[in-house]
């Protein structure tokens, strides 16, 4: 979902990213802040010269709601 939710974004940019960076979900130190992390969008902050936050935003926007996982929540500075 995550890949998907990134090509889209991707697809959406006036800026063509290729190749897009890896994906990699993550599970934080910190079990607080939540059961998965993933830091796409602050590699694409400097490629996109972009917030990383926005970006994190607009990807999670992507995602769409379904019943495997709930719904997507981004941090600072933009996983």
């Amino acid at each position: 979902m995550l890949r998907r939710a990134l090509a889209d974004f991707l697809a959406a940019q006036p800026t063509p990213v290729d190749p897009a960076p890896d994906v990699a979900l993550e599970t934080p130190r910190n079990p607080e802040h939540g059961d998965w992390a993933c830091s796409v969008a602050l590699k694409l902050a400097k490629i996109l010269r972009r917030k990383p936050l926005e970006i994190a935003r607009q990807i999670a926007a992507c995602i769409p709601a379904n019943d495997l996982v709930a719904a997507p929540e981004v941090a600072p500075p933009g996983f």
